[in-house]
């Protein structure tokens, strides 16, 4: 989740307003500099500050160091794993 909000409209504002704070400091895991330095990009609010299209964030991802590691086995285990879960409210 990028944002933690009580209700719905406190999370709408913090979609608006609020920068997200980087990956790094949401998570133990480790996440390499280079992927951390586009997901930021991924979530501008200013969308002519955002990746031009999925062709240029491919490019962008296509040149982490850790792209070669990264398969679609890999994406489906990270993801059964991580996949954040709702809760009922």
């Amino acid at each position: 989740m990028v944002f933690n909000a009580s209700n719905p409209l406190a999370m709408v504002l913090g979609h608006l307003q609020t920068a997200p704070a980087p990956p790094s400091e949401r998570t133990e895991l480790a996440i390499p500099a280079d992927l951390e330095g586009i997901i930021p990009q991924c979530l501008e609010k200013d969308p002519d500050r955002r990746p031009a299209g999925a062709l240029e964030l491919d490019r962008k991802l296509a040149s982490c160091s850790a792209a070669g590691d990264w398969t679609p086995e890999r994406s489906g285990e990270w993801w059964s794993t991580h996949i954040p879960r709702q809760t009922a409210s």
